[in-house]
């Protein structure tokens, strides 16, 4: 009888300690998310849910309401680890019925989750149709004649970066927005130009297998390609050694589809940057290329840990007065490259309409900026999305 109720005390004080422990994890994510949120969610490449203030019209229509659950739901300690790990099950679960049929149809489409398809052992998305973005590139197209029209005396160049959305990979036959949009700016056609691509091979030769930006070979490229439609003179920043830097590498497209069944090795050049004479911003240094460098390789890695994350605003000084002031206005595509096209200018000033107002409190005011920042040229690149959504549209000019 003593034994029972001793085991009946024992059991009491363990519910009550598993309660309170419980109770202790509710409360430290309450904590972390009222008072000290995190910026970046590494795991899935973005920016963190946060808890909106409050405001009559956010509470009537709910955005509120919702923000502190989707905010709970990513700041509680743990989460990025909990989703990974059920991810990681769930991969390995749907790997064993599929990776059978993948083995013997790699050259088409396979419709796998949240809109992702695997072909040729790549995660992608399938060609987009141009009518669904004609809406979206006139708009972006009146905005940017009007800025073109406004300011003659500053340079504009407009990149276009094409991706797996570009090309329908089994027929090989382009959607070409590219050409669509350059149609509607009023642009000299030197101001216009795409990073092109014609074939899956292309496209599996510089873009990850399960991220929608590019690898290191594709960024490279990227970055000589852009320096020469910019009109850069002096020599490129030479690729060093190839370093790997991360056995296995699952990207934002693995993320989307909550998938670890595809993964694969990242790797980078390494590069000698010159000592910038400053670069602000809130998260202090660009990107961590050189101390991840020196640490490879490690256990996992994101995009944007290592090239930089989508930063309202980062700043590069060479202190090279006699060179040109650049303003580059794009989305992550252009964290790769950024340091690298830094080297050729005075000042290079990257905007990311996305956050912006986040961390700097404001709207980003195109006019007031090129006035004050002396900006000589302006780049404008991204991916269809980039030219299609009204998140990237200017307001103030």
């Amino acid at each position: 009888m003593c034994l029972r109720e001793g085991l009946l005390k024992f059991k009491k004080k363990g519910n009550i300690v598993f309660i309170c422990l419980i109770a202790l994890f509710i409360m430290a994510g309450l904590a972390r998310t009222i008072i000290f949120p995190k910026d970046v969610n590494y795991y899935e490449n973005r920016y963190s849910k946060k808890i909106l203030a409050p405001t009559a019209k956010n509470i009537l229509d709910s955005t509120f309401q919702n923000s502190i659950e989707e905010a709970l739901a990513d700041q509680i300690p743990f989460a990025q680890r909990f989703k990974k790990f059920y991810n990681d099950v769930t991969s390995g679960f749907s790997s064993f019925w599929i990776t059978p049929i993948l083995n013997e149809n790699d050259d088409v489409y396979i419709n796998y989750k949240s809109g992702i398809k695997i072909f040729g052992g790549y995660y992608v998305y399938g060609a987009y149709e141009l009518e669904s973005v004609k809406s979206g590139f006139q708009t972006k197209a009146q905005n940017y004649n009007a800025i073109f029209k406004k300011y003659p005396d500053i340079e504009f160049y407009v990149y276009y970066i094409e991706r797996d959305v570009d090309l329908d990979l089994e027929s090989g036959e382009k959607v070409n927005m590219d050409e669509y949009l350059f149609s509607l700016l009023d642009l000299d056609a030197s101001r216009k130009r795409s990073f092109e691509i014609d074939s899956f091979e292309e496209f599996a030769e510089y873009f990850y297998k399960t991220d929608h930006h590019w690898k290191h070979k594709g960024s490279y490229v990227a970055y000589k390609d852009v320096a020469k439609f910019l009109g850069c003179e002096g020599e490129f920043v030479k690729a060093g050694k190839e370093v790997l830097i991360s056995k296995e590498f699952a990207g934002s497209k693995a993320s989307t589809a909550g998938s670890n069944m595809i993964t694969e090795p990242f790797y980078a050049y390494e590069y000698e940057f010159p000592t910038f004479k400053s670069i602000t911003g809130e998260l202090g240094e660009y990107g961590k290329q050189q101390e991840i460098l020196s640490m490879a390789p490690v256990s996992s890695i994101s995009y944007g840990e290592y090239y930089g994350s989508d930063d309202g605003e980062v700043i590069f000084d060479t202190g090279k007065e006699n060179l040109d002031n650049i303003l580059v206005i794009g989305e992550s595509f252009d964290n790769a490259i950024l340091k690298l096209l830094a080297t050729h200018f005075n000042k290079t000033h990257s905007i990311d309409l996305r956050t912006y107002e986040h961390y700097q409190g404001s709207k980003f005011d195109f006019e007031k900026y090129v006035e004050e920042k002396n900006i000589d040229k302006v780049l404008f690149i991204g991916n269809v999305n980039f030219y299609d959504l009204s998140t990237f549209v200017l307001e103030n000019y």
